[in-house]
């Protein structure tokens, strides 16, 4: 069966802050139905802590689903790359036919918790089924493959505020202003998920995995810097949609530009520690700049 240590491990147990980044974007979704001016406001100020009391467990569900669904799919890649071969599945702690009844049970308790908060938020939770299948298998066909795993990890924006009573049908202002939250999200996780890709780069090569490291070898920081202007263009975007003061161009804007700079002048994407550093801490230094911003927001 595996020891229980195994299956922990599986499930990135011991990595809280990869944890946390993932639950940001429903926190910031959450925090978006309530911070938007009141003419548009749809979200309930009601139930804030104990949404967020299951989304957060949500979120660490069905992050740890997509890690063990990735493991399965990528086992027999993991044993060639010295990054990976220590994992549970390629190195037998836990046998493949355990490790499908595993993921199956965690993707079910994942959409028991979204349904426990209500109809409504498991209906936005199903699109992120056939994205987590999906993504694993990508690196066998393009570099592009970010633009696979980042759009699941920000369609938690539509969730969180969801959860929290919004209704983002596509004629409302507030479902476009999600809509850029949700793509500079999807930017975002795209410029620290290049860099994270960086760590197994000479690995990738010899086997022919393709990533965006691969992709974009020759000049890295060149498609960095673009990715980063991008993101910003679609945090303008948002708060002049949704009508947000200084305070939010300053902190939210400003803030995440000058972390992102910092972040792709700094990285020695060289170096595999550096490029692990850097993909916690850009996501995690973005992710409370962000979660600061949308609260003052909420209370100014």
């Amino acid at each position: 069966m595996g020891t229980f240590a195994a299956y922990l491990e599986l499930m990135r147990f011991g990595n809280p802050i990869g944890a946390l980044m993932v639950y940001f974007p429903y926190l910031h979704g959450s925090l978006f139905a309530l911070a938007a001016p009141s003419e548009l406001r749809s979200g309930k100020l009601e139930g804030f802590l104990s949404t967020n009391a299951i989304l957060l467990p949500a979120s660490i569900m069905l992050h740890s689903a997509a890690c063990s669904w990735n493991d399965i799919v990528d086992s027999d890649i993991d044993k060639k790359v010295s990054r990976t071969r220590s994992r549970p599945i390629p190195r037998g702690a836990i046998s493949l036919r355990n490790a499908y009844i595993f993921t199956f049970l965690e993707f079910v308790v994942w959409l028991g918790l979204c349904r426990w908060i209500s109809p409504q938020t498991l209906a936005w939770s199903f699109p992120l089924l056939p994205m987590s299948v999906i993504y694993p298998y990508s690196k066998r066909f393009t570099n592009y493959t970010t633009l696979f795993v980042s759009p699941i990890i920000a369609w938690a924006i539509y969730i969180g505020s969801v959860a929290q009573g919004a209704d983002p049908s596509p004629t409302t202002t507030l479902f476009w202003g999600l809509t850029f939250m949700f793509l500079a999200e999807c930017i975002h996780h795209n410029t620290v998920e290049t860099i994270y890709a960086h760590q197994d780069l000479k690995d990738d090569l010899k086997l022919g995995v393709a990533s965006m490291a691969v992709r974009f070898r020759s000049n890295p920081k060149r498609a960095l810097a673009v990715f980063a202007l991008i993101e910003m263009v679609f945090r303008i975007a948002m708060g002049i949609l949704m009508e947000f003061g200084g305070f939010y161009y300053v902190v939210v804007v400003l803030g995440t530009t000058i972390v992102n700079t910092w972040m792709i002048a700094s990285v020695d994407l060289a170096d595999p520690s550096q490029c692990w550093f850097w993909f916690q801490g850009g996501g995690l230094m973005v992710g409370t700049i962000l979660t600061g911003g949308m609260l003052f927001q909420l209370w100014r």
